[in-house]
């Protein structure tokens, strides 16, 4: 079992951490473990030591006697899509003893990233999506909270591909939720739906996820999208509304696009509470458009900037940033237009 530590002195007497890192129920490899003295709130330093999980998510780390707190860690891209996985040892803090070997019980790392889960295994939505010969590869199964019943936009709790049998399980907390699938000619996970797309809701929504158990929705049967309403859908939505179109892209320190940011504008430079105007999560090229509307009566400053979930205080895994043109983070806009090249840099927090 491979064992990478950083840099770190201590007595003469070592103890032996040893554990295992899991994603979606299966070892983790090459997740970084971090060892810090203090708990979570207080990790504004490097940790006090690393180490890295071997190919079956195994790790060990020699330490001094003492007192510590574990954290698991991995980014990588897949597919254009930026994934952050992190975990904290749930018995945290573990105590190390002079000289003996410490095994923590496995744990697991979640997504912070784009597609951060909310749940965990235990309680949940299962059912089988079906259609009349079309083949139903690339649909996929969104949950909206209770809050939201149009089912519109990217307000989405979990948006989650089928299997190749049509099957799904999505993990969520106890609550009520509506439910439906979409199939994109495009076969991607983002974007109006346009006529010939495929489409169903759950005929019985909202439905109630109860606390340790998985309810069946059934089959799900795909249709084509309603003609009628899904011209209502474009007539609201902010495409055909807007005065001014910003485009631009999104990109990590790194210059490398990031997959799955919100970029929204605030007429308060404070950048606090419900924005004005939200953007579709960004493509994997790191790609926005964001709609905001002229208001002759009054200047038109926007004060812009991104993250990787809408609303709530930030967590780890997050990336977060700004328009950074100016000291401000601000655009003014004079006239109705179309403003391109407007590049945001974000960063994680962790």
């Amino acid at each position: 079992m491979a064992t990478f530590l950083s840099g770190c002195k201590g007595s003469d007497k070592k103890t032996k951490l040893v554990g295992k890192v899991n994603y979606n129920g299966k070892g983790l490899s090459s997740a970084t473990i971090e060892i810090y003295l203090k708990s979570e709130k207080d990790k504004s330093v490097p940790p006090f030591m690393t180490g890295e999980t071997n190919e079956s998510g195994d790790f060990e780390i020699t330490l001094p006697a003492g007192k510590y707190f574990i954290i698991g860690k991995k980014r990588f891209f897949e597919g254009g899509v930026t994934n952050m996985l992190m975990g904290e040892y749930p018995k945290n803090p573990i105590v190390a003893d002079s000289g003996k070997t410490v095994t923590v019980a496995p744990f697991s790392l979640f997504n912070m990233g784009a597609d951060k889960r909310l749940d965990i295994e235990g309680s949940g939505l299962t059912g089988k999506v079906t259609s009349d010969g079309v083949d139903i590869v690339g649909s996929f199964v969104y949950v909206y909270p209770e809050s939201n019943p149009s089912m519109i936009g990217p307000s989405y709790i979990v948006s989650q591909e089928i299997n190749a049998d049509g099957t799904f399980k999505v993990n969520l907390l106890a609550g009520r939720y509506y439910v439906g699938v979409r199939q994109r000619s495009s076969k991607t996970k983002l974007g109006y739906l346009n006529q010939g797309d495929l489409s169903v809701d759950y005929e019985k929504n909202p439905v109630t996820v109860k606390q340790d158990e998985y309810f069946d929705l059934g089959a799900l049967k795909l249709h084509q999208v309603d003609s009628e309403k899904l011209a209502k859908i474009k007539e609201e939505s902010p495409e055909q509304a807007y005065s001014t179109k910003i485009s631009g892209r999104v990109t990590n320190e790194d210059s490398e696009p990031v997959y799955g940011i919100y970029v929204y504008a605030y007429n308060d430079p404070k950048m606090v509470g419900k924005p004005t105007a939200l953007s579709k999560k960004t493509d994997k090229e790191g790609r926005f458009t964001l709609y905001v509307t002229n208001n002759e009566k009054s200047n038109n400053i926007y004060y812009v900037g991104a993250r990787t979930n809408f609303g709530g205080p930030l967590e780890p895994g997050e990336y977060v940033g700004t328009y950074n043109e100016n000291p401000q983070h601000q655009l003014i806009i004079d006239k109705k237009q179309e403003i391109t090249g407007i590049d945001i840099i974000v960063k994680e927090v962790w």
